[in-house]
């Protein structure tokens, strides 16, 4: 939604730079082609650097868990608590050299690929999601 709110708001600057309109002395392409670049990097920055922010800044993601990836879904267990997912709860996921980010409706669930040694199990891991996500980036 906000990425389709930059769209327009790049399709509107265009115009606006076109026929030269000024408010209050701001040419308002301008302001328009402002607005459109920090949306943009607003939506970047929500899918990138915000969950690695969320993880390091919380103690209790950083606390003994036990994960399960199924052919059902994902399991977590931890000291705080418990939950249980199927693959349909997750909208996508996204891989890098340190974690894999599980996208849910209102956030993510942030798992260390660092605890998996065995390459076998990784590649397991792998093929779960990208059989049953779309899947981003890679480690």
């Amino acid at each position: 939604m906000l990425t389709a709110a930059a769209v327009l708001l790049l399709t509107g600057s265009i115009v606006l730079v076109q026929r030269g309109q000024t408010a209050l002395g701001v040419q308002l392409g301008d302001l328009a082609i402002t607005l459109a670049v920090l949306v943009l990097l607003f939506v970047l920055l929500q899918f990138t650097i915000g969950p690695w922010l969320v993880y390091r800044g919380t103690p209790a993601f950083r606390a003994p868990q036990t994960w399960e990836f199924t052919e059902d879904g994902v399991q977590v267990i931890a000291n705080v608590g418990s939950s249980q997912l199927r693959w349909a709860a997750y909208r996508r996921a996204r891989i890098d050299r340190e974690f894999v980010f599980l996208q849910v409706r209102t956030g993510f669930q942030i798992f260390p690929r660092r605890v998996i040694s065995d390459p076998t199990e990784l590649a397991r891991l792998d093929g779960l999601l990208n059989s049953h996500l779309r899947v981003s980036g890679h480690a």
